[in-house]
């Protein structure tokens, strides 16, 4: 056994052309001499001689072999397992693990905690922050129309600065009066009804918009949830 383990990958490696002269000669003359690995070198270079003949020239396929395997495969009959909804295992959820599908997808992503945590801490910063903003400008709206209005007295240095802006105000007034002036009340009341419908209509189409993607997240999260 110890010859033909040493030996049996020479006698391969000679078959694939693989060996040198000496390599070549010392293989056969050891081949001619063990009994072992003569018995080994038959059957294996008659293997060799068959592969090469029947690469130079390959077995013609019978006409009928696709069609016949086409044949057996279709009259197989296929066995698939079939999942008992009943006897499926239950999922076990922690308590107070927060789980957010993402719906179109046939998985679920677990969100944790902290990152509802950080989210909400985001949320009341910037709601704050807007309260603050809306807080300062409609101070510095009031400063302005007490200004504008007289009743709140500003330095001299500035008067002249709030006496153009009034200035600019008393035009802008007197501009939109005017456009006013040639509106009668049926053309008001055509204008309150068009802008009645046009409001309508876009009240109708956000709710569709929101209805339907409503719609599409509870179809797309109906699989998850069976497979859950």
């Amino acid at each position: 056994m110890a010859c033909q383990t040493i030996y049996a990958d020479q006698m391969s490696l000679h078959l694939d052309g693989q060996l040198d002269t000496e390599a070549e000669r010392a293989l056969l003359a050891h081949i001619g001499s063990c009994a072992e690995c003569t018995a080994i070198w038959g059957p294996m270079n008659e293997a060799h001689a068959m592969l090469v003949a029947s690469a130079r020239e390959p077995l013609a396929v019978p006409v009928a072999f696709t069609l016949k395997v086409m044949e057996l495969v279709a009259a197989t009959p296929v066995l698939r397992p079939q999942l008992d909804p009943a006897s499926a295992p239950p999922v076990a959820v922690p308590v107070g693990a927060s789980v957010m599908p993402v719906f179109g997808s046939e998985d679920q992503v677990h969100s944790p905690d902290y990152l509802h945590d950080w989210q909400h801490a985001i949320g009341v910063y910037v709601r704050g922050m807007a309260a603050v903003g809306a807080a300062l400008a409609g101070t510095a709206a009031v400063l302005v129309t007490l200004v504008l209005t007289g009743v709140l007295r500003v330095d001299a240095s500035v008067a002249p600065l709030v006496e153009t802006v009034r200035t600019f105000l008393a035009a802008g007034a007197g501009w939109a009066a005017s456009l006013v002036e040639g509106i009668g009340t049926d053309m008001a009341l055509g204008g309150a009804i068009v802008l009645g419908l046009l409001a309508l209509a876009g009240w109708q189409l956000v709710t569709n918009y929101h209805q339907a993607t409503a719609d599409y997240h509870l179809e797309s999260a109906i699989p998850v949830m069976e497979a859950a």
